[in-house]
């Protein structure tokens, strides 16, 4: 833990031991990144529309287990960071389960921050990108369909932010402290 948190470089790469603590000949590479400090929560339901499943076909005609994952633009590289992903579901116009995010996590407090929004299919603990959209909050908030581009090429379907409501919460002490 020390040596992540005293790194000064973005990637660390560290060697695994085994229960012994002998040096075994596995690597494990960890990017670091940091997060904007934010107490604004973000509430967030979407639903899928016209999804595609594997081959390109139509959801109602394939077996897929959706998944959305959403993902956050590093602040320092063109690289995406995992930050949510939903349950697999099978429908074929997916209701994902509401969830929270902070605003920080999801776009480091910025609305334009990019956003990467991907449908995904999960078999066992595999995941296959199908289709995706990079978006921003402000996008995401106005709650409209987003088109996503199928990996293959050509329409992928639709993403449907159904809620997306900003929690600010209420100032305490400190912050009219710090406000002065």
């Amino acid at each position: 833990m020390g040596a992540i948190a005293g790194s000064k470089k973005t990637e660390v790469t560290l060697k695994l031991s085994d229960k012994k603590g002998f040096e075994t000949k596995s690597t494990i590479t960890i990017k670091l990144d940091t997060v904007a400090e934010s107490k604004v929560e973000v509430d967030l339901t979407f639903e899928g529309i016209n999804l595609k499943g594997k081959g390109g076909c139509l959801a109602c005609f394939s077996s897929s287990n959706f998944v959305l994952a959403i993902s956050r633009k590093n602040d320092t590289s063109n690289e995406f960071y995992l930050v949510h992903t939903t349950n697999a579901l099978t429908e074929n116009n997916p209701k994902w389960a509401p969830f929270s995010l902070n605003m920080g996590v999801l776009c480091q407090g910025d609305p334009k921050w990019p956003i990467k929004l991907e449908v995904q299919t999960k078999s066992d603990d595999d995941f296959t990108t199908l289709s995706k959209a990079e978006v921003d909050f402000e996008t995401i908030a106005k709650g409209e369909k987003i088109e996503l581009s199928a990996i293959g090429g050509g329409p992928g379907g639709f993403v449907l932010p159904s809620k997306c409501q900003k929690n600010q919460p209420e100032k305490g002490f400190l912050d009219y402290i710090k406000e002065g």
